[in-house]
């Protein structure tokens, strides 16, 4: 009995491989800071400029472009969305002071003098981007807020801090619960089923108007052969009507020629009456 008024201390608080709640709780808040400090590919601090993928996963773009340039390396299953530079998003952060970091821990409050204070903050409240608290970043600009901020100032569909335009689908949780990264997961692979359909269309289309305009042209010269042909008719035509008119011109010609010329078959061969050897005084 504890003596102190009815106090009475259990077995289970006498033993030393008894964990308060308090340890117990620890641990999962360094963990979470773990995460949220640090990049998930490489493990190392993370440091701008940082990106984010479609899970809500925060990355070094550096070791993002060397994991993905390096095709010798054995591909980390983790990382399977993440095909090329354009499945990840370049965050824009909001680094903390300690004058705005008022939720801040103190490095000798954390355990192996670990620093416990956010590296980023929300640009609109100013609350620590540490696991405490729920973070967003919008895909369309690449912006970082937390939820609380995002769910009392935005309103039609433009981000609070750029005011960028956006849709319920650019809305991406950073760190989302396990149940909520397997339906991102899920929607990643519908949207990649979609748009390897819609590139196979765009290839069938493709290859349909190249037939199409192959037709066409085809069509074109067989067009422009028949009009060739038709016109060298029409000017054999004219020709032949040009010739027609010089004959007839030359016809008209010859008659009225033979107006002022007889034509020595219709000249007589009889003498004129006029002619010098029937003149009565010709003595020739």
């Amino acid at each position: 009995m504890g003596g102190d008024g009815g106090t009475i201390t259990k077995r289970r608080d006498c033993l030393r491989f008894h964990k308060s709640k308090d340890a117990e709780k620890l641990p999962r808040d360094l963990e979470r800071l773990m995460i949220w400090r640090h990049c998930q590919l490489s493990q190392e601090v993370l440091k701008p400029p940082v990106v984010g993928c479609q899970l809500g996963r925060l990355y070094n773009k550096d070791k993002i472009i060397e994991y993905l340039l390096d095709k010798s390396a054995d591909r980390i299953p983790s990382l399977s969305h993440i095909k090329s530079i354009k499945d990840v998003k370049t965050l824009k952060l909001t680094r903390a002071s300690n004058a705005s970091s008022k939720y801040a821990i103190e490095k000798s409050d954390a355990p192996c003098g670990m620093d416990k204070s956010a590296q980023f903050i929300c640009p609109i409240v100013g609350i620590d981007m540490n696991g405490s608290y729920g973070f967003i970043f919008i895909w369309n600009c690449g912006c970082v807020l937390s939820e609380r901020a995002f769910k009392e100032i935005h309103s039609n569909e433009k981000c609070p801090v750029c005011n960028a335009n956006f849709n319920s689908n650019d809305i991406i949780t950073i760190y989302p619960s396990p149940e909520v990264e397997k339906d991102l997961l899920l929607k990643i692979e519908q949207r990649a089923a979609v748009k390897r359909a819609n590139k196979l269309k765009r290839d069938c289309d493709s290859e349909v108007e190249s037939k199409k305009s192959k037709l066409t042209n085809s069509a074109l010269s067989h067009n422009s052969i028949k009009s060739s042909n038709q016109k060298v008719s029409t000017l054999n035509s004219d020709i032949a009507e040009i010739q027609k008119e010089i004959e007839d011109k030359e016809k008209s010609s010859k008659i009225f020629k033979s107006l002022f010329h007889k034509s020595k078959d219709l000249i007589d061969d009889k003498p004129s009456i006029f002619s010098s050897k029937t003149h009565p005084y010709y003595f020739g």
